[in-house]
Order: structure tokens, then sequence, then C-alpha cells
């Protein structure tokens, strides 16, 4: 059991990241001054966190219902997924050595090596989205890579981009910035894109099945407290912020990236320490983040299958 200053140290960093997450959020421009959902010929789904997948192919099937099968090109429609690896791979990995050294060997067969864009396109897959829709782009090293493999998929069709709130800003930014402001200097196209945003708490995202609850929730607090610092450094390189953070912001994240910031330029030791706490929650709640995933992935059909009654004679 965690002692009691943990829970109110933990109800202190989740408030400060609250402000944070709330200041960078931003809103859809899927739908039209109707309220009605707008076609298009290729949504794009991408993150760390399957939730984007979970809660965004609401968006899909409401598209379907509304436009038929094809976007405004008159081709069909499709998915994009596109992901690196991140903290996945070393995740699974001492899951499945958990998991083995338990001998639980159903459980480790669930934990399949795969990047982040592959495990989207699973996840979607499960919520009755045909293979035949999907295109599984290769795991990109960065932001820049990601973007230039989206371009080439998409061309000049119009798309619609599926992103959690924590996120959305960060891909707005670089598209603006790399895609449609700057294309040829890192070697891209102009996008015709509007957003899907998922508006989330802080609480709501920090998961299991997502690795966001990892060490406490130190994966989740590492994010808030590089944000600003990660637009002040980008800006005008490889993004332009959206605003000036205030004062109190500042605050509020130099106050996580203190405690939580993990990527260190020095210091390999204070790394590893870092590291440690997080690895040793991933591996003692393997079948924790297993559950997760499967309950997650239960209650998001049932939710689909309410909203959409098509769904209903599909075998998802």
């Amino acid at each position: 059991m965690r002692p009691i200053s943990f829970f109110s140290q933990y109800c202190e960093c989740e408030y400060v990241a609250e402000k944070i997450n709330a200041a960078y959020d931003m809103q859809s421009s899927a739908y039209d001054d109707c309220g009605k959902v707008k076609n298009y010929d290729y949504l794009l789904f991408g993150d760390d966190d399957i939730t984007v997948v979970l809660r965004g192919l609401r968006v899909w099937y409401e598209i379907m219902k509304q436009f038929g099968p094809k976007g405004p090109s008159g081709k069909e429609r499709k998915i994009v997924f596109y992901g690196g690896e991140g903290l996945l791979a070393t995740a699974f990995k001492v899951m499945r050595f958990n998991l083995a050294l338990q001998g639980k060997k159903k459980l480790r067969l669930r934990v399949q090596k795969e990047n982040e864009s592959e495990r989207l396109a699973r996840v979607a897959e499960k919520l009755g989205l045909d293979p035949s829709l999907m295109i599984v782009l290769g795991a990109g090293r960065n932001t820049t890579e990601v973007l230039r493999s989206i371009c080439s998929a998409v061309e000049d069709k119009k798309c619609l981009l599926v992103v959690t709130q924590r996120l959305a800003q960060i891909m707005r930014c670089s598209i603006n910035f790399q895609c449609n402001r700057n294309p040829e200097a890192f070697g891209m196209r102009p996008l015709d894109i509007d957003y899907y945003v998922i508006h989330q708490e802080v609480r709501d995202t920090i998961r299991w099945y997502n690795m966001q609850g990892a060490g406490g929730g130190r994966v989740a607090f590492h994010f808030w407290g590089h944000l600003i610092r990660r637009f002040d450094e980008y800006d005008g390189k490889f993004l332009e912020k959206p605003f000036e953070p205030s004062k109190e912001l500042r605050e509020s994240s130099e106050l996580l990236a203190r405690k939580f910031l993990i990527k260190q330029r020095r210091g390999g030791l204070r790394r590893l320490c870092q590291y440690l706490p997080i690895i040793l929650d991933i591996f003692l709640h393997a079948e924790d983040i297993v559950k997760d995933e499967v309950d997650a992935i239960a209650a998001a059909k049932q939710e689909l299958k309410k909203e959409f009654y098509f769904l209903n004679t599909q075998s998802i």
C-alpha cells in the first residue's frame, strides 16, 4: 500500500497537469456550422494510446452512416494508422518476461511485438474495421518522418486527423509548420486537413492499457512536464507554438519537470533511476495492462453498437 504522502503528491501533480492539459486543448473542426460531420477521403489515427481508436472510431462510423463508403474524391474512404515504437517496445518485453515467469502462456501470447500503428490497427479490427480499409504505415522515428509518410499516403485528398487532447496541439502546430508552410524544406506536401479531438482530463488519460499510469503516473506527468519546453525548443524549427504560455503555466510545467522529466541529455544514471520505477511498475502490473486493454475494447464495442445499429449485424 502506498503511503498517504504519495497520494497527496499525486493529487497535487494531477491538479498542476490539468492546468496545462486544459490550456492546450483545442476544438474539433470535423463538423460544419450546422453540426453535421464533414466527408473525408482519409481518416488519420496515430498515438501511443489506443484511446484514439477506442473513442475516435465513432467518427469513422458516423461518416460512413452519413456519406456511405466513398470520400469526396469519389474513391473508397480509408483509415491511415501511423506511429512509432516508443515505450511500447520495452513495455512488451517486460510484460512478456513477467508472464513467462508466471507460466501464463495464454496471456503472454496476447502481448505480441507490435509498433504503435500496428497496435492501433489491431484494436480497430476488433472494433469492426475491415482490414482492407486500413493503411498501416511503418514506424517513424520522429514527427517529421511520420508526417512525411502521411503526406505520401494521402497526397492532396481531404483528411481528418483523429487525435487525443494531449497531442492535438503538437500535431496541428507541426503540420502547419512543416507540411503547409514549409513543405519543400521538409520534403512534404500541403495537407488538406481537419481535426477530431478526443477531450480527456488528466485522470482519464492515466490508464494501464496505455502505460500512462506506470510509475505512479510518472509517464503521464513527464508528458505535461515537457510540453511547454517542447514548444519553446522547437518553435520556428519544427513547429510554431500556439501561444505564449502565462507565468502560471510555466511554473506548473517546471514543477512537473523537476519531478518527472525523463529525457535528460546528460546524466545517464539519473535517467536510469527515472526509468526504473516505470519499468518495475509495468513488470508488476503486466496482467493489469492486458486485462485493462481487453476490458476497454469490450466497453468500446458496446458503446459503438448502441450508437450505430448496423454494427449489431457484424461480428465485432
